[in-house]
């Protein structure tokens, strides 16, 4: 029997937020940057660009992308927690990051670097990577994680399983989208294993996509990864397209 689904949910960083897949996305950036707007009004301008949304159109159905610029793992499980018992018969694309980006809870009042509308902040190495190009919003303990608690470790076989459950606890299907060169563990068939390169990053360098100016994969690769996708579906799920 074939699979019609009646929405795509989709998780994770700023791959699947769509980051830099529309050039003017330069503009919003620097309004972000300066402490004009919020993270999560930086995302939704490339939303509709990323490869969830772009999927949502070929399938004809609508897409909640939860995906946040930044974002770790644990801020994706956290959402799939609460979102997924808000929609029926589901598609859910969850994308993986690095396993050393975390999440903190931290109101306290003012603008801070990395932190979403539900007062999370989020950590990781990209964060002091680029922390040099702001100067109206800061990250208040970003360094004091890699410094003091960020240790390797790849935590991908719990999060998956934990994604996998959720999953089925109400009646969706996933797939999960490994998009980070790190090792994934092969335990499920609803794996994208990007024609074998194993990862998004790994196989859009393959591939030739353009490399942008804030380390991202132009708005190709997100159609690419949309077919790509669309093709599993159909040997997976049996989906009608």
């Amino acid at each position: 029997m074939n699979k019609k689904f009646k929405s795509i949910l989709a998780f994770g960083d700023s791959v699947v937020a769509g980051f830099e897949s529309r050039p003017e996305n330069e503009e919003y950036f620097l309004l972000y940057k300066n402490g004009k707007i919020t993270l999560e009004e930086l995302d939704d301008y490339g939303k509709p660009n990323s490869f969830p949304n772009v999927l949502a159109r070929k399938l004809n159905i609508p897409c909640y992308n939860f995906a946040l610029t930044g974002g770790s793992n644990d801020r994706s499980l956290r959402l799939l927690t609460k979102q997924a018992s808000k929609y029926d018969d589901c598609l859910i694309l969850f994308g993986y990051t690095g396993t050393a980006r975390k999440e903190f809870y931290y109101p306290d009042n003012g603008k801070y670097l990395a932190r979403d509308n539900d007062l999370f902040i989020q950590v990781g190495p990209e964060w002091a990577e680029h922390s040099h190009e702001f100067d109206k919003v800061i990250h208040p303990i970003n360094d004091v994680y890699l410094r003091e608690i960020c240790r390797p470790y790849n935590n991908l076989y719990e999060t998956m399983i934990c994604v996998e459950a959720i999953s089925k606890l109400y009646k969706h299907h996933v797939i999960h989208i490994p998009l980070f060169p790190e090792v994934v563990p092969n335990i499920f068939d609803n794996i994208i294993d990007f024609e074998g390169k194993g990862n998004y990053f790994d196989w859009c360098k393959h591939k030739g996509f353009i490399y942008t100016k804030r380390e991202h994969y132009d708005y190709k690769s997100h159609i690419a990864v949309s077919d790509l996708i669309n093709i599993n579906l159909e040997n997976i799920f049996r989906v009608i397209t």
